[in-house]
């Protein structure tokens, strides 16, 4: 019995999906510009739709504490605003906070409006600050947002400044402090990828790609989040979750198949069989990659806690629309701009990796076979450390003697030897 694996031939499912965006590059593009697009405008609104609480085990003893809460008919939500600023005898402070408690009284669904002045009320010891207390009747948003803003109002009067929290707003808080959280990774991420792809593959367009993969991987995750916060709790915390999965794995699928592209143009001449090699060969690994990454998080789907549920369901949906696009927007990428990307350099009929520190070797390269020093470096040549300095890149034209010196590269056949004296 043969329990070897189908040679790539045989694999349709990978060569068909693959040939898609090669054979249609334009439809595939679009396709994933609208879905990029409707991410990162419709998409936003999940930030509304997720939850601080996605509930508790049953029969958890957290669930036995919150039915206990339930049956003791606590206080209804209550609003909290601390108002500061000139003393409360000031006139101008006095009157725009009674204005607003009078307001707030009348709004319905208001229970009770606590009384800012006088011997009972709390208040700062220098008489600069008074303390609003805001029963409601229910946790309801548009309530919260109500109270809040007539409080916030009070803000207007010179040199008074207004904190308001509680009740429902400390879920809008959250909500917001996820929302920068996010947008701020997205812009300080950025950068710092592309300035390590422009190291890694010495070509903005080759950079790029990567890129790319990882922003659309973050629209769709803004946009899966959204179909999922329609038949199920999503909790908050899932966002930081899944942008961090989608910056990372689109840009390992990128570079992994950007490189053996790069890889296949130095030993293939027909640019369109590169292409074809490069992108189902590559495509293999990334589905087999993406399904084992989906799977495991699909797990969490066992356990009973919701939070969980919750992240195992978002994250494996995220996983899954980074691995489409990087089988389908990627080869239809390569497709348009590929031929402007430059194929790894060749030495002694090979392609081999061209580390950007071999800029200071000028002679013939340092890479080479050589089956009697496997695993060797030639030191003045070997990956940047401290010690080098312009004294080490000279003594790498007249070359040196090779030290056995332990890489990381897998395979035994390619050795680091140094260069004839």
């Amino acid at each position: 019995m043969n329990s070897t694996l189908p040679p790539l031939e045989e694999i349709a499912m990978i060569r068909f999906i693959t040939g898609a965006g090669r054979r249609h590059p334009i439809a595939v593009l679009v396709v994933w510009l609208l879905i990029t697009v409707a991410g990162f405008t419709l998409g936003n609104a999940v930030f509304a739709r997720m939850t601080t609480t996605v509930g508790t085990v049953p029969g958890s003893e957290a669930q036995r504490g919150a039915e206990a809460l339930g049956d003791a008919k606590l206080a209804p939500p209550v609003i909290t605003a601390v108002v500061s600023g000139p003393p409360a005898s000031t006139p101008a402070f006095r009157t725009a906070v009674e204005a607003a408690v009078t307001d707030l009284r009348v709004i319905p669904g208001v229970v009770a409006v606590s009384e800012p002045f006088g011997p009972t009320a709390p208040a700062a010891p220098d008489g600069r600050a008074v303390v609003l207390d805001v029963e409601l009747e229910h946790q309801g948003d548009l309530l919260a947002n109500r109270v809040a803003d007539r409080i916030r109002d009070i803000g207007d009067t010179a040199g008074v400044t207004v904190a308001v929290s509680g009740g429902p707003l400390t879920d809008a808080e959250f909500n917001e402090q996820a929302t920068s959280d996010t947008r701020r990774a997205e812009i300080i991420s950025a950068p710092l990828l592309l300035i390590l792809l422009l190291i890694v593959f010495g070509s903005l367009l080759a950079a790029g790609m990567p890129l790319l993969i990882a922003m659309v991987g973050v629209g769709g995750t803004f946009t899966a989040l959204l179909g999922l916060s329609f038949v199920t709790d999503v909790s908050i915390y899932a966002i930081q979750v899944t942008t961090m999965l989608a910056i990372g794995l689109g840009v390992d699928y990128a570079l992994l198949m950007v490189s053996r592209f790069r890889e296949e143009r130095a030993t293939v001449e027909d640019f369109d069989e590169a292409l074809r090699r490069a992108t189902e060969r590559a495509g293999r690994t990334i589905v087999f990659s993406g399904l084992t990454v989906a799977v495991s998080l699909a797990s969490l789907l066992v356990f009973e806690d919701p939070f969980l549920r919750s992240i195992g369901l978002a994250g494996a949906a995220v996983v899954v629309i980074d691995m489409l696009a990087a089988i389908t927007l990627l080869p239809a990428l390569l497709r348009l701009f590929g031929r402007r990307i430059k194929p790894v350099r060749r030495v002694q009929g090979r392609a081999v990796p061209s580390p950007w520190w071999h800029a200071a070797c000028s002679a013939r390269p340092c890479w080479s076979r050589s089956p009697s020093w496997p695993g060797s470096w030639c030191w003045p040549c070997r990956p940047p450390a401290p010690a080098w300095t312009p004294a080490t890149r000279s003594r790498c034209r007249p070359a040196a003697r090779p030290v056995n010196w332990p890489t990381r590269w897998p395979s035994t056949s390619r050795t680091w030897v140094g260069r004839a004296p």
